[in-house]
């Protein structure tokens, strides 16, 4: 019985996941992998933040600009919690198993503010990907996403298409 549970899950699982990401190629795509952040827009791979302020400071609007910035001061401050937070794990670990009793609250009181300290910068981490996804996606409401036409064969003829 327990296998027919596990198979069923793993069943319906499979149809929920997908093992690509779909690209529009008209429009700003944020892609999403865990390291480094990566932008591709008109067949250009962006990385990094140096080449995202290229891109996104050109639009000259305030929003998209903001959401940029924001989303640097959350990936900084993220990985310096993160990187605090684990050296005070590691730290408080090492202290409450050591072989000096009299640091064991310590270590302890060490350990819990060094995974709540770790845990608070990868919400930072995440809310910077998330800020970087919207900017993206306002990119493309208000820059990418302009109306034209063109002329198309159709089955009587040719015909105006007008892409909205």
């Amino acid at each position: 019985m327990t296998k027919l549970l596990l198979s069923c899950l793993l069943l319906c699982c499979g149809f929920i996941v997908a093992a690509q990401q779909k690209i529009d190629t008209q429009k700003m795509q944020y892609v999403y992998t865990s390291k480094p952040n990566t932008i591709i827009y008109n067949d250009t791979l962006y990385q990094g933040a140096k080449q995202f302020k290229q891109l996104f400071i050109n639009t000259h609007d305030p929003n998209i600009i903001h959401l940029y910035y924001a989303q640097q001061q959350n990936k900084i401050w993220g990985n310096v919690l993160s990187t605090l937070g684990s050296v005070g794990l590691i730290v408080g670990v090492q202290m409450a198993y050591g072989t000096n009793k009299s640091n064991v609250n310590t270590g302890w009181l060490l350990v819990g503010s060094g995974f709540v300290t770790a845990m608070g910068g990868g919400y930072l981490i995440a809310l910077g990907k998330t800020q970087l996804q919207q900017a993206t996606l306002l990119f493309n409401k208000r820059i990418a996403a302009k109306p034209y036409a063109t002329i198309a064969p159709t089955q009587h003829g040719l015909g105006c298409v007008v892409h909205l």
